[in-house]
């Protein structure tokens, strides 16, 4: 019994792990929580969902190279940076193409979406704490005088010289 639970827990780390890693990058993007939580939920529907349609549709498994979710990442979070917001909620749809390819039975394919959506919410909120984090330290330094000063007086003296 444990060794069969420690196989569906490596599974499920196995093709949840691109929910987290693409969570803490999107954290940081979005800022609504209540996206957020629409973001995770769609990362384990999509991831679900993607796990019953492969094992229906694929005769046999086809390994896919894990860096090929990390470069759909990186094309969304440029688009993302460029001002094209609804780019972002094509991720979970681009993120489930690995667990199409795998061949996981359909009785955990229900389990698979709980932890993907559970794995994409920690990657969501971690990315948030840290852009809270790092506008925490952005004022710190502006209270703390490490910028220059913005007031005129000292904007003509650097002027001047």
């Amino acid at each position: 019994m444990a060794v069969f639970v420690s196989a569906i827990a490596s599974e499920v780390l196995q093709l949840g792990w691109d929910s987290l890693v693409a969570g803490i990058v999107l954290g940081v993007v979005i800022s609504s929580w209540r996206t957020r939580a629409a973001m995770a939920a769609m990362f384990g529907v999509c991831d679900g969902a993607a796990a019953l349609l492969g094992r229906a549709c694929l005769p046999r498994a086809f390994d896919l190279p894990d860096i090929v979710p990390l470069m759909f990442l990186m094309v969304i979070v440029a688009l993302a940076m460029r001002g094209r917001r609804g780019f972002l909620w094509i991720s979970p749809v681009l993120f489930c193409v690995d667990n199409f390819f795998s061949f996981v039975p359909p009785a955990h394919a229900s389990l698979l979406a709980c932890a993907s959506a559970l794995l994409a919410w920690s990657g969501l909120c971690a990315g948030g704490l840290m852009l809270k984090a790092a506008g925490a330290m952005l004022h710190i330094s502006r209270s703390g005088d490490v910028r220059p000063s913005r007031d005129p007086e000292h904007a003509s003296c650097s002027r001047a010289s």
